[in-house]
């Protein structure tokens, strides 16, 4: 929870759409720490390598978003 807290608010969500605030208010309404302990034991499993390839591509992927500029010709990465 002490993690959780630190994202400022409106913080954007991952490839799932799913953000720190989503979690927060998950657990906030948790009667015990069984959802607390299953998302623990998940990201320890990501941080053992223990998921596919094509798992890691969905949980570590990136949103892409093409935003239009005023000057077409200034081309930067971001």
């Amino acid at each position: 929870m002490k993690a959780l807290r630190t994202f400022p608010l409106g913080s954007s969500g991952g490839p799932d759409g799913i953000t720190a605030q989503h979690i927060r208010d998950l657990l906030a309404g948790a009667t015990d720490d069984t959802l607390q302990q299953a998302l623990v034991d998940f990201v320890n499993l990501m941080f053992a390598g223990a998921f596919d390839a094509e798992v890691n591509a969905v949980i570590f992927g990136g949103r892409l978003v093409a935003l239009a500029k005023k000057m077409a010709a200034s081309v930067q990465s971001v």
